[in-house]
């Protein structure tokens, strides 16, 4: 069981009254045979692995230490761990990206059928480049996340006149020698803390309230119907997902998208203008319901190996590791 706790080499290190530093550098110039690595000297700029690339593939960009982005091709159809990645590419530059995979044989890009991805309009014309035969697909959760975010920011922006106007009040009362009572609603929150209590209520269908969250939910609706219809919009958005018909399916997307112009405020049909604009990459979605939950599960187990490893100290050796383990 070493292997699964932190930093596994100073723990094998301590049991065998070995130095940490000396086991984790003979380990690097013996055991890994990193000197016969065939990639190790372009590794810092990309990883390409051809015979990884599949019919169905994702691409998303990931965290690699530091902050530091990179690229990564996943291939959905692999099944564990072996053969997942595909690419690791240094960066999110399109320029960048489409200079390495142009180097793919044709028969490699040409096999590629479909491909999910986030809405980057760069990387879709990218893609649509280097893969002409594929569909684009837009992760669904990236875009229901994005019309959850435009419903946050209207919450957001009724918080900060809340606090403004509260400012005044208390500034107003002071100029006049009047202590300032803020008002309080039937359930105890302030305006204020209505507003910012309400944020997770926000994100849950109404189905998941629990009690104190319905109340919190009926008075921020009766004080901001703004807010009520942005998300019974979200609601509803989020249900079309549901829909198992694909006949069915665009005549429903194009209703929301009406429905939403002629009742909602400027920053939730800057969403909406989104959407429309990336429609048919969303629709592609229901032909295999496929989403990106490849590529994020990769970013999590590239937490958990850098977790594992306590950082990464030599990127050269972590990107070894990476092409042992998932490549």
């Amino acid at each position: 069981m070493i292997e699964s706790r932190p930093d596994a080499i100073s723990t094998i290190a301590f049991y065998n009254f070995v130095r940490a530093h000396k086991l984790r550098r003979w380990y690097k110039e013996r055991l890994s045979k990193i000197d016969q690595w065939e990639q190790e000297s372009h590794c810092q700029t990309y990883l390409l692995y051809p015979k990884n690339f599949s019919s169905r593939m994702a691409i998303d960009e990931v965290a690699l230490s530091d902050g530091d982005l990179v690229t990564v091709m996943i291939n959905r159809l692999s099944k564990g761990n072996k053969g997942k990645l595909a690419a690791v590419i240094n960066g999110t530059k399109i320029g960048n990206i489409t200079s390495v995979l142009s180097t793919l044989p044709s028969g490699v890009r040409n096999r590629v059928k479909e491909i999910t991805m986030d809405m980057a309009g760069n990387m879709a014309s990218a893609m649509a480049d280097q893969f002409p035969e594929a569909s684009q697909v837009v992760d669904r959760f990236h875009v229901v996340r994005m019309v959850q975010d435009a419903l946050q920011h209207l919450r957001i922006i009724h918080r900060w006149e809340a606090i403004d106007e509260e400012n005044k009040a208390i500034e107003k009362g002071r100029k006049h020698n009047q202590p300032y009572s803020t008002p309080v609603f039937h359930n105890g929150d302030t305006r204020k803390q209505l507003l910012a209590r309400s944020r997770g209520l926000l994100y849950k269908l109404p189905s998941a309230w629990s009690h104190s969250q319905s109340q919190r939910a009926e008075i921020l609706f009766e004080n901001y119907p703004d807010l009520k219809r942005a998300y019974n919009h979200t609601v509803k958005f989020r249900k079309l997902y549901d829909v198992r018909d694909k006949t069915e399916i665009k005549m429903a997307f194009m209703d929301w998208i009406l429905e939403g112009h002629q009742c909602l405020s400027k920053e939730f049909n800057s969403t909406i203008r989104t959407i429309m604009i990336n429609l048919d990459r969303i629709l592609a979605f229901f032909n295999n319901r496929s989403t990106n939950g490849p590529a994020e599960s990769f970013n999590a187990q590239l937490k958990n190996l850098r977790f594992f490893q306590r950082g990464v100290n030599d990127k050269t050796m972590f990107l070894f590791r990476l092409e042992k383990l998932y490549a």
